[in-house]
């Protein structure tokens, strides 16, 4: 009598209070001494986490018509748990609205002959899953030999990178000096077991190297074109000077500069590294006349011509030449040619005109020149005291014979 009181308490108590648990069978008294006493035992989880399985076991018994029969009723359960008599186990999932709250679970036998049952009841921690929220190193490009600090924001668990021990979230933890791209991974693990994994990467760079930079040609002629060509590693950005023109990923940049031009490119990497390198291209102007002058201003017909030329002609190898063109009795024109050299591109000549006028003169006699025979009578008619020295007369005596 007194163990069957103790049975119907208990099973009181648990659906009043859902904190009992009957464990194994009671002895009944009586004509029903043989009949089992409703019970159910098991040891479920105390914790459960978002979006891992729950799951657990329960065993008991109770008298019935064919014997001893062992079934549940679910009393109360968490929203999407379900109860399995053929496994007589409990299986959830619990939801991530159900994170950090309490969830009490509540199963009974159904009434035995006598009409006693049994309940089982225990109350659930639901925690978060485990989740990183950030992972990054900062800077997450450096130089050779420098470090980086990791930063980590999680829940739900404990964090740790490989490497380099735990970390709490938002609190930086420094790396070692790195010389080599170098992958981090942190491991956040929950209290049930669960882990989840993010890796970031520190990369480390060189400075950039300007290795050629120059033009071709080196030298042009006015109007003309040269290719600025160059090669660069470990460079992120490229700057052209004069103009500020990024040439970022291009290896090449075609220039039509005026007049000598010096010009500068800049390479930097992420860090914030520069580097500079420098080349010229030279121009050849186009030939230029200063000043241009015939003198005299007018000319006898058929008698020579001869320009004053002034001209500038800077950096020019080739010499210009002068050429008179159908100079006539009355007028004439003359062209002043500038050379350019022909290995330039592309070769030609610049032609300025001028004009030559003439004026008409009677032409004046060429002078005699007397042949030898009249040099030898006027020396015979010299007398003395006139005497012929150098096929001329001249005063004074005649030179001693030897």
């Amino acid at each position: 009598m007194r163990t069957g009181l103790q049975g119907g308490l208990c099973a009181l108590v648990g659906l009043l209070l859902g904190l009992c648990s009957c464990g194994g069978p009671g002895i009944r008294e009586g004509p029903n001494a043989r009949s089992p006493v409703p019970h159910i035992s098991g040891d479920p989880p105390l914790a459960a986490e978002v979006g891992r399985t729950y799951w657990t076991h329960f065993k008991g018994g109770y008298s019935c018509a064919s014997g001893v029969c062992f079934r549940l009723d679910p009393v109360v359960l968490p929203a999407g748990a379900t109860l399995s008599n053929a496994s007589k186990s409990l299986l959830w999932m619990p939801r991530p609205d159900q994170a950090n709250t309490l969830q009490v679970c509540t199963v009974r036998t159904p009434p035995d002959a006598l009409g006693e049952s049994a309940t089982y009841s225990w109350t659930v921690t639901v925690a978060p899953a485990p989740a990183i929220t950030g992972f990054a190193a900062t800077p997450a490009l450096i130089d050779p030999g420098s470090t980086a600090q990791l930063s980590a924001t999680f829940t739900g668990g404990t964090g740790r990178v490989d490497g380099l021990g735990p970390i709490q979230s938002g609190v930086p933890l420094d790396t070692p000096q790195l010389t080599l791209d170098t992958p981090f991974t942190l491991r956040v693990v929950s209290p049930l077991g669960t882990e989840v994994t993010q890796t970031t990467t520190v990369r480390v760079t060189p400075p950039p190297v300007i290795a050629t930079f120059a033009p071709v040609p080196d030298t042009i002629a006015f109007g003309g074109t040269a290719l600025l060509v160059w090669s660069v590693s470990d460079g992120t950005t490229l700057h052209l000077d004069p103009g500020g023109l990024d040439l970022t990923g291009r290896t090449a940049f075609a220039v039509s500069p005026p007049s000598d031009t010096t010009y500068t490119l800049t390479a930097s990497n992420g860090t914030g590294h520069q580097i500079q390198a420098t080349t010229t291209v030279h121009v050849i102007p186009p030939p230029q006349i200063r000043g241009f002058s015939v003198p005299p201003a007018a000319t006898a017909p058929n008698e020579p011509v001869k320009p004053d030329l002034l001209q500038s002609l800077s950096q020019n190898p080739r010499a210009p030449r002068w050429e008179r063109r159908g100079v006539s009795r009355q007028e004439g024109e003359m062209n002043i040619v500038g050379l350019r050299d022909s290995s330039l591109t592309p070769p030609g000549t610049h032609a300025f005109p001028g004009i030559i006028r003439h004026r008409d003169a009677p032409r004046r006699p060429s002078p005699r020149v007397p042949d030898s025979a009249s040099r030898r009578r006027v020396g015979a008619r010299c007398g003395a005291p006139c005497v012929r020295r150098e096929g001329r007369c001249q005063a004074g005596a005649p030179r001693r014979q030897r």
